[in-house]
């Protein structure tokens, strides 16, 4: 793909996870300060609102976009790992970091439960979050 009046930069990739599942690139400090800038917040604020979306398939290459990170997003971060958050290390205080094991059974609870049909899950969701709130008072 070529792209016109671009700036351009090269950067290592970086083989992360089990097996090299994820392949990192870096994203210049400067593109996340003109994106933060364009809606008026500082870069943490941005990283904290926002997640990087990448676009790619049927053209060369890969397009990297900016996307508001939902309560959707955060309930599947949660649940993947219940220690992480979108930058919200309070989600959990008490939360011990997991064991590779326990991180594989979670995302195999994780999958389990996004092959559930979209109602059963949402039951599920208000269901915990019932018992959430039980436990709060």
């Amino acid at each position: 793909m070529l792209v016109k009046d671009a700036y351009k930069r090269h950067y290592k990739m970086r083989a992360l996870g089990e097996n090299g599942l994820n392949i990192v690139v870096s994203i210049p400090r400067v593109v996340i300060q003109r994106e933060a800038e364009k809606r008026n917040l500082t870069i943490e604020e941005f990283l904290k609102q926002f997640k990087a979306v990448a676009q790619y398939d049927n053209f060369e290459g890969i397009i990297y976009t900016f996307e508001g990170i939902t309560k959707e997003d955060e309930l599947e971060k949660q649940s993947a790992n219940p220690s992480a958050g979108w930058g919200n290390e309070s989600v959990l205080p008490c939360a011990k970091k997991m064991t590779r094991r326990e991180r594989r059974e979670q995302a195999a609870r994780v999958r389990r439960f996004v092959a559930l049909p979209p109602q059963l899950q949402e039951g599920c969701l208000q269901y915990a979050e019932k018992i959430r709130l039980g436990y709060g008072k």
